[in-house]
């Protein structure tokens, strides 16, 4: 009988060890080792040792739990021409067979079954960043057949109004922004009531700012606007009456109107923002007849810009008694002379023929551009 002599133990508690593996569903045919791979995982959520035995039709899975073990194993390694022996601790588990549904369909390739093999290892033995990762990509696969059967369901679900499918009238959306017109008034003044556009007790919200303007002594009145700044220069140096003030604040109005326009859309939807720092009611009345409440805040829609530039001109023109220059204007508003010219003719407003910059509101009024003509004229 051959003895030989102990010359190392290899034990060690926390390193690997060598894997000594007993296949539960018998051995592995021949010819099949090229076709297996093999790896140590750690499962995060059990903290786990896992071997892990991957095949074409799924994959062999053995937990390494050395706790459960009741005695130490090892392999003993000889040596014949010195008669020692080396005995090394090994990790005994017995691997159970898991297999791919996926392979069991015949419509399913050999590269679709590898890919859910893969994700489900990673899902269980990946990091946290390639679990995240995978756990999106899955999210993001869309199953054509559970979206079909979704759509279906909101179609009979959904309810339309038959008055969404009668046809808009152009001409009622022009109105909807367009400041209120008489076209019966027998007085010019009558044509555009200013009661219509803003009330006085608003108006009168200005009557403190407009006295300190018109009783500066210089020239540089501390106004924005350059078409606002000639206006009240020119009532400055009148006499002042009652109807001078009631014009200087039309021409104030139309100042912080001016800054609502062209201030940023972003900007009106920040909650501490008001239109007139000197008056809350002024502020109010503005985002009342120029903007649309919604969850999120305010909002100035173009329909609502439109509006906005629409009463611009109406209470320009009878601030300065139906006869208005817009070129001015139209640097203060950073528009075009032809837009504004355009907006003057939807409002009824005639241009001198001598000069087209300058408009006027008489009577009788001229016929109202029709919708189609307008367009054709935009295309051009």
């Amino acid at each position: 009988m051959n003895s030989a002599r102990i010359k190392k133990i290899v034990y060690d508690e926390s390193s690997l060890r060598p894997i000594i593996g007993n296949f539960q569903n018998g051995i592995i045919q021949p010819s099949t080792e090229d076709k297996l791979s093999c790896g140590l995982f750690k499962d995060n959520i059990t903290n786990n040792t896992n071997a892990i035995i991957t095949s074409d039709r799924g994959f062999y899975n053995a937990v390494i739990n050395r706790d459960e073990d009741s005695y130490n194993n090892f392999i003993v390694i000889c040596n014949k021409k010195k008669g020692t022996c080396k005995f090394i601790a090994v990790d005994k588990v017995t691997f159970d067979f898991s297999l791919n549904k996926n392979k069991l369909s015949p419509d399913v390739n050999d590269t679709e079954a590898n890919k859910s093999t893969v994700s489900d290892l990673i899902k269980k033995f990946g990091s946290k960043k390639q679990r995240k990762f995978r756990e999106q990509s899955e999210r993001m696969q869309l199953d054509v057949q559970t979206m079909k059967e979704q759509f279906e369901q909101v179609v009979d679900e959904t309810h339309i109004d038959e008055a969404d499918l009668a046809p808009h009238n152009p001409e009622n959306l022009e109105t909807s922004y367009k400041p209120p017109i008489n076209r019966d008034a027998e007085n010019v003044k009558d044509v555009y009531p200013l009661e219509s556009l803003v009330p006085l007790n608003v108006l009168s919200e200005l009557e403190e700012e407009v006295n300190s303007l018109l009783n500066e002594e210089n020239d540089e009145l501390k106004v924005t606007s350059e078409f606002v700044k000639r206006e009240l220069l020119k009532l400055q140096k009148s006499s002042l009456t009652q109807q001078d003030i009631l014009k200087a604040e039309i021409f104030l109005y139309i100042e912080y109107l001016i800054k609502y326009i062209k201030l940023p859309a972003k900007c009106i939807a920040v909650r501490k923002y008001q239109p007139c720092e000197y008056s809350q009611i002024l502020s109010e009345h503005i985002f009342k007849q120029f903007s649309i409440s919604t969850s999120t805040g305010k909002m100035r829609p173009l329909s609502m810009r439109d509006k906005c530039l629409c009463y611009i001109l109406v209470l320009g023109i009878i601030g300065c008694d139906y006869t208005m220059s817009i070129e001015l204007l139209s640097k203060d508003l950073k528009q075009g002379i032809k837009k504004l010219q355009e907006l003057c003719k939807i409002l009824s407003f005639t241009p001198l023929i001598k000069d087209k910059t300058v408009v006027t509101l008489k009577l009788p009024l001229p016929t109202p551009p029709s919708h189609q003509a307008m367009n054709k004229k935009r295309k051009r």
